[in-house]
């Protein structure tokens, strides 16, 4: 059980690296100039322009796709990191009691 939980843990810390990432990059868009790479497929990558700094896509599963302002989405992304903040400290709790 108590390697169940710190697996768990590790992926939490992954996912909260990732939100970090997202919300740098969220954050920077709108200094963005000239081209950007985008992702095609693992390590497939297309220059392209950014047209709509004020706007993103956002993938909420099912091949369904929403626009969101640059500031609903760094919402959308700060409740996300609270969330997994919140289970994180539930599983560490859980692993001390397993102790």
């Amino acid at each position: 059980m108590s390697e169940k939980i710190m697996n768990l843990i590790e992926q939490m810390d992954m996912s909260l690296a990732e939100i970090e990432d997202i919300k740098e990059a969220l954050n920077n868009l709108e200094e963005m100039d000239g081209e950007v790479l985008v992702p095609l497929a693992n390590g497939i990558f297309v220059k392209a322009q950014v047209q709509n700094k004020k706007e993103v896509l956002i993938n909420v599963g099912y091949n369904t796709v929403v626009k969101k302002t640059l500031e609903d989405a760094l919402k959308l992304v700060q409740k996300q990191e609270e969330e997994i903040i919140k289970s994180k400290v539930n599983a560490q709790k859980e692993l001390a009691k397993n102790v």
